[in-house]
């Protein structure tokens, strides 16, 4: 999913979650049991489970 814009990999009925999502990690730096439906370079719907997610400190 490199190189595609990050508003364009979710799918747009996800993209609000999506950006709740995000807002969250980023004020707990990490979540886990994150799942959501994603859209690949090739346009193709894919669903992540489970997943933890985390912020990158610099």
């Amino acid at each position: 999913m490199v190189g595609i814009p990050l508003q364009l990999i979710a799918a747009a009925a996800e993209r609000t979650k999506r950006e709740h999502t995000l807002r969250e990690v980023s004020e707990k730096h990490a979540i886990k049991d994150y799942q959501g439906v994603r859209i690949n370079g090739k346009g193709a719907y894919f669903i992540i489970k489970n997943a933890l997610l985390w912020t990158i400190m610099g």
